[in-house]
């Protein structure tokens, strides 16, 4: 007596075996046609052309230059509150300096 459904009810699965087949299928159908109507036809061919490409070339030099040049010379931050922009390395040599300082810790009771 230990059915796995109520009397009188049957599974969808057994009516119909191919339900869960033609229902994918059909569900991948519907995606290709809305994929068609919506991503197809606002779709650009975009071509690069070499005038492009130099284009690109020449802001990606700009660009590694600004960056280079900020990361390895000295300058000027806020020249009236005398706030400067050090190197990289120059940076770190300070900041490994400052961490070997001994720390004068003061003693309690002297």
């Amino acid at each position: 007596m230990s059915q796995s459904h109520a009397v009188g009810v049957s599974k969808i699965g057994d009516q119909f075996p191919w339900a869960s087949f033609i229902g994918t299928i059909g569900f991948f159908l519907i995606f290709a046609i809305i994929l068609c109507i919506v991503y197809v036809p606002s779709r650009h061919n975009f071509r690069i052309d070499q005038v492009r490409i130099d284009e690109r070339l020449a802001i990606l030099a700009e660009t590694q230059a600004k960056v280079k040049k900020a990361a390895y010379s000295y300058a000027w931050v806020d020249e009236k509150n005398g706030t400067v922009r050090l190197p990289i390395t120059r940076a770190m040599d300070i900041l490994v300096t400052e961490k070997n300082k001994p720390i004068s810790v003061p003693v309690l009771g002297q």
